[in-house]
């Protein structure tokens, strides 16, 4: 058995490269990282998704040094880290990519908008910003080489359909459902959600 330490990549799609390192090296142990934060964020209280084939396998270098350095670690197998994170990059990175091309399209002033713009609007344009001043190819590999990541980008696309439907059709009563069965969704996380909306709105005032 090899005993050269341990491969580690670091991206936001763990299992193509697990397949690939795995066929060229079976026996040497991989560990996958994947910080759930910009570098730019401070480090303290952070969650670093950590990606190992086995997830009650013993503590690695990686992960004691990344909690003494005050991050948290998330293990999971790299199948499992793929698709949550179809669900929680891929889904609203398309969202608000979907939101700026709409923008893009608008023939209103943009500046003229920012006079009167609610906090709904500033949080997206926000978002949008923060998405612009990165490097196109973290959004690109994000959305290409996630295969989970069209299913969420197609349930986006249905559910923009279903709305717009519901719309057309003058239908409040399935739009209130939907709302509904959203509601249903979040569960406890509606109230918690809500509360940190609203603190995210004060800093925009």
């Amino acid at each position: 058995m090899k005993t050269a330490a341990n491969t580690r990549p670091a991206c936001s799609v763990q299992e193509p490269f697990y397949k690939t390192l795995k066929d060229a090296s079976p026996l040497q142990p991989f560990v996958g990282i994947n910080p759930m934060f910009s570098p730019k964020l401070s480090v303290q209280g952070r969650t670093v998704a950590i990606c190992l084939d086995e997830s009650d396998s013993p503590s690695t270098f990686i992960e004691q040094h990344l909690m003494e350095a005050g991050m948290k670690v998330k293990r999971m197998t790299p199948a499992a880290h793929d698709e949550l994170m179809a669900l929680c990059q891929a889904l609203p990175h398309a969202a608000i990519l979907g939101f700026g091309l709409a923008l893009a399209r608008s023939s209103l002033d943009l500046e003229s908008a920012l006079e009167v713009m609610p906090p709904p609007m500033r949080t997206m344009m926000a978002l949008l910003s923060r998405v612009l001043v990165n490097p196109p190819e973290v959004y690109w590999d994000i959305q290409l080489e996630n295969d989970q990541a069209n299913h969420q980008r197609s349930a986006l696309a249905e559910g923009m359909e279903r709305l717009m439907k519901n719309v057309r059709d003058k239908d409040y009563d399935e739009f209130r459902n939907d709302l509904q069965g959203i509601s249903n969704t979040l569960g406890t996380r509606l109230s918690s959600g809500a509360v940190d909306c609203q603190h995210v709105f004060s800093l925009l005032n």
